[in-house]
């Protein structure tokens, strides 16, 4: 689990300062102002205090022993769950190269001994607060992404619904141009004229065979009254003419001559 996911809004500090009497004063003010104080003496404690329960922000004194404030900042930029947490350090020193180095070890800011409450209580809250931000900014941001995949997931499943259903019409529309010929192969290749009359007794439609084998065009009765003598005469040579009723389809179909 990371730094981002177990810490808590509670302005949790982690003090790292072998002397006591500046441990005592810091923290008097600090938790005089609300906030969650712990502190340790050397910079081994300080990282596997860090790594247990990491704090929303360190105040690490740059000239402890054996491990000195910068060396700690730099082991504590080194882990992926502490890195994003601001190091503020404190020192007696008011050189710039000081202030320098520790900026560029990854320092947030550096406070200069002997301590004005005011300034340091206004320079932790202003770097808990911007911490904080770019903590929600980058929980935004996760969350921005899985909703991204998310979305794509979903576009992808919907493509591939729509490719399957594609391509069940395709097979749909295949099997019907299928019954389509087999239809019209039948319809068509035989010598009994076969079609549909509307209501006013118009041919609408005829087996291409019949047509051919009485020697007419369908464009040439196609449309035309079927009924009369003008059509009834090219299929009288060899055929007779039945014509029944469809009530359903109030249509009536031509059967053989």
């Amino acid at each position: 689990m990371s730094y981002l996911e177990k810490r808590v809004d509670k302005g949790a500090i982690l003090l790292v300062d072998n002397t006591p009497s500046v441990v005592r004063l810091l923290s008097d003010f600090l938790t005089g102002k609300g906030f969650d104080v712990r502190s340790a003496s050397s910079g081994r404690e300080a990282l596997m205090a860090a790594a247990k329960d990491p704090p929303e922000i360190f105040i690490v004194d740059v000239s402890m022993p054996e491990m000195d404030g910068y060396e700690i900042c730099q082991r504590l930029k080194a882990d992926d769950n502490l890195k994003n947490i601001p190091v503020l350090f404190t020192g007696k020193s008011d050189e710039t190269m000081d202030k320098v180095k520790g900026f560029d070890v990854g320092g947030a800011d550096y406070v200069t001994e002997p301590f004005e409450p005011a300034e340091v209580i206004a320079r932790v809250k202003a770097h808990l607060n911007l911490a904080r931000m770019k903590t929600q900014l980058e929980l935004a941001t996760r969350e921005l992404d899985t909703a991204r995949k998310g979305s794509k997931r979903l576009h992808a499943n919907l493509e591939k619904q729509v490719r399957q259903r594609t391509a069940e019409l395709e097979h749909a529309n295949q099997a019907l141009r299928e019954i389509k010929a087999q239809f019209e192969a039948v319809y068509n290749h035989h010598y009994q004229l076969t079609g549909l009359i509307d209501n006013e007794g118009r041919l609408l439609m005829g087996n291409r065979t019949a047509l051919e084998f009485a020697g007419v065009r369908a464009q040439d009765v196609v449309g035309k009254y079927f009924l009369g003598n003008a059509l009834v005469g090219p299929f009288s040579r060899g055929t007779r003419h039945v014509a029944g009723s469809h009530a359903a389809r109030n249509e009536r179909r031509v059967g053989p001559f």
